[in-house]
């Protein structure tokens, strides 16, 4: 991995190492309050420098809420979505132009 490319996976505001020892795997994760498109691409691009780097890694999104257009490009992307408040198992979605 040069240089560059681990400065620009710094951009995460997590990564998490778990899994087997041998070969762990890497959860790359963009947070925030309300998970927008721009969100996703962030976690699939950090995750994808790692991927390329030889590394198992997987792109993962987590807030209080998921605009409805990120929630589309999430599932399209296989991103995974960690919400504060799942209370029936559905991400809590809210409208693009929601404030």
């Amino acid at each position: 991995m040069t240089d560059a490319d681990a400065d620009r996976v710094l951009g995460a505001d997590i990564v998490i190492r778990g899994g087997d020892t041998d070969v762990p795997t890497y959860l790359v994760v963009k947070v925030s309050r309300k998970v927008a498109e721009r969100d996703v691409r962030r976690a699939v691009r950090y995750a994808s420098i790692l991927r390329n780097a030889g590394f198992d890694a997987r792109p993962v999104v987590a807030g209080e809420f998921i605009r409805r257009s990120a929630v589309e490009i999430a599932e399209r992307l296989g991103v995974g979505r960690m919400f504060e408040c799942e209370f029936d198992g559905e991400d809590p979605v809210i409208d693009d132009d929601a404030i």
